[in-house]
């Protein structure tokens, strides 16, 4: 009996150590969450070096407001910012912070700045205090909405373009995305639409109802269209993560160009010379076997297009060979972009807006 005693107290007093273990992880993985979130609602759009320290700032306060006389338990190194890839790539870290799309924190106790997790009857054998670390990472999720046009442009997965595109069908890749094939950046010239003197027109429409929704190719939606274009009707909110049918505005559609032209009849720094542009990626049932897009496409990001040079072309009437076109290109140069361009819920770009309205804990 006194044998068995002993190691019935023995066990009870090695699962005390182990139960203040884990209520000190879980105190600390609370803390980790906490001063997640914190850092992503406080940097918000603004991403310069002094909203990021001011964010780091502001987490490690939230850390150690959850983790009381424990020392400083969340460090600045201990805070990163990334990418947080939607695909199962997990999170990278130490991306251009103006496409970071996530922050990752890891809280310490045991560290140089804070104290271990102390135990009782473990000392018993010589084990006074235990390291431990607790790790969060928030994905920063805009719920906050554009006002659209319905011109779009392609993500780079669509691929790379030529600016003298002469394909009569919009639906088969029509513009655009950055001539080098990879993520928007600020100072990138995009192609908006390109068009021809007859019946070539090439650019990628978004297909709105005025309820938003459905699909077609009639005369009011399109009259509807040109409306959301030349800034006449509001009527359509986008978000990240709505999806939309592609409208083939591939033939009798030059008044898109037209609507375009007018902007840059403005002055330079006119407000509507900038428009918010949303960007689309393919799904996987998005083309049909033709590689015509004939279902919906996903919003995916948003960008800030200043409405900026036409430009005219000569080329081959691809119908006609032995004649020529002039192919107008319409072009605009990225003024603003926050968000990664990768699936899933970022913060809108250029939508207007200093905070991040939604946050998510990933892991």
């Amino acid at each position: 009996m006194p044998v068995m005693l002993g190691g019935l107290i023995f066990v009870a007093a090695i699962m005390v150590d182990i139960g203040l273990f884990y209520v000190n992880k879980s105190q600390m993985q609370n803390a980790a969450d906490a001063a997640a979130i914190a850092a992503a609602m406080r940097i918000g759009n603004d991403r310069s070096a002094t909203a990021l320290a001011s964010a780091k700032a502001y987490a490690s306060s939230f850390a150690n407001k959850n983790q009381v006389g424990r020392g400083d338990v969340l460090v600045a190194d201990d805070i990163s910012m990334g990418i947080w890839d939607y695909s199962g790539g997990g999170f990278s870290p130490g991306a251009d912070v103006n496409n970071a799309n996530s922050f990752q924190i890891t809280v310490r106790r045991g560290g140089a700045a804070s104290d271990g997790l102390s135990s009782y009857f473990s000392r018993c054998f010589g084990l006074n205090d235990f390291e431990a670390v607790a790790r969060s990472t928030v994905v920063m999720s805009g719920a906050s909405a554009a006002v659209g046009v319905p011109l779009a442009l392609r993500a780079p997965g669509f691929g790379a373009i030529n600016p003298k595109l002469t394909e009569v069908n919009p639906n088969f890749d029509g513009p655009c995305c950055p001539d080098d094939g990879v993520e928007f950046a600020v100072g990138d010239k995009v192609v908006l639409l390109a068009t021809g003197n007859k019946k070539v027109t090439s650019h990628l429409a978004l297909s709105f109802n005025p309820d938003n929704s459905g699909s077609g190719n009639h005369a009011g939606k399109r009259n509807y269209m040109y409306k959301l274009l030349n800034g006449t009707v509001d009527g359509v909110v986008m978000r990240v993560g709505d999806e939309s049918a592609v409208h083939d505005m591939g033939l009798h559609s030059r008044n898109f160009r037209w609507h375009l032209e007018k902007r840059m009849l403005l002055a330079d720094d006119d407000p509507k010379r900038c428009m918010i542009v949303p960007v689309v990626e393919l799904l996987s049932n998005s083309k049909n076997g033709a590689g015509k897009i004939t279902n919906k496409v996903r919003i995916c990001d948003f960008v800030c297009v200043y409405v900026w040079k036409k430009m005219q072309y000569q080329v081959k009437n691809p119908n006609k060979p032995s004649k020529n076109l002039t192919q107008t290109v319409i072009l605009g140069e990225i003024r603003n972009r926050r968000a990664a361009t990768i699936g899933g819920g970022q913060t809108p770009s250029g939508a207007g807006g200093k905070s991040v309205t939604s946050t998510a804990l990933v892991n």
